[in-house]
Order: structure tokens, then sequence, then C-alpha cells
């Protein structure tokens, strides 16, 4: 079983948005205005890919694919 922390996972968005903040050097999260406690409000599966949640600061385009979590778990190793 594999385990993320909330923030974690919003931080490392894959969205096109949270991309391009990190490419310019900016956090994907938080944001101005972020809510102070970050919570995932809804989630649901897309298809076999993977997973999208919708977070209490309003962002809601991320997949988190299988493949994409597995290998951050991976990464991760014992930690």
């Amino acid at each position: 079983m594999s385990r993320f922390g909330l923030e974690e996972l919003r931080i490392n968005c894959l969205c096109a948005e949270c991309r391009g903040r990190r490419e310019q050097g900016l956090e994907a999260w938080p944001g101005e205005g972020a809510p102070a406690v970050l919570r995932i409000e809804n989630a649901q599966e897309v298809g076999n890919w993977g997973l999208n949640f919708a977070w209490n600061d309003g962002h809601t385009t991320g997949i988190y694919t299988w493949e994409i979590l597995r290998g951050w778990d991976d990464e991760r190793g014992d930690r």
C-alpha cells in the first residue's frame, strides 16, 4: 500500500498550469489566497489511468496516473 501526504500531492500536481509554475521557479501550492488547511473535497478515478482530485483551493485539473504514483512510491523506497 502506498501513502502520500496531501501537500506532497498538491505541490507535485501534474497539470499544465502547475508544471508551468514550477518551470518558472514558482510553487504550485500554496498560491495567493490558499486555505490554511489543505483538503481534498472530492476524488474520482479517471478511466483506468489514475485519480483526479478536487482540492479546497479550487484546483481540479491534475490527473495522478497510477504509473506516476507507483514511480513516486518506488523513488521513496522505505522512507
